[in-house]
């Protein structure tokens, strides 16, 4: 008898865990999905010079070449750091 009523305990249980998980992962029919598909990566680059110092200054996108599977890439935006 007492291992029937720790199954029934133990089934509860298990039942009130599924339908909690299953109603955290329900979305309200009334928010809207947005799917976005990109292409645009974003790349941080540090140039050193021939002694391994970093190049703060005079760097333009035209120094740089970007390449996918050898596929030259457009440079789309370009930041140089802002130096003090």
């Amino acid at each position: 008898m007492r291992s029937s009523g720790a199954w029934f305990c133990g089934m509860i249980l298990l039942s009130l865990f599924s339908i909690k998980v299953l109603w955290a992962y329900q979305v309200p029919s009334n928010v809207p999905t947005i799917r976005v598909t990109s292409r645009l990566v974003f790349l941080d680059v540090t140039v050193l010079d021939k002694k391994g110092h970093p190049v703060v200054r005079g760097l333009t996108k035209d120094d740089f070449t970007i390449t996918d599977n050898k596929k030259l890439q457009r440079i789309f935006s370009f930041e140089a750091p802002e130096t003090m």
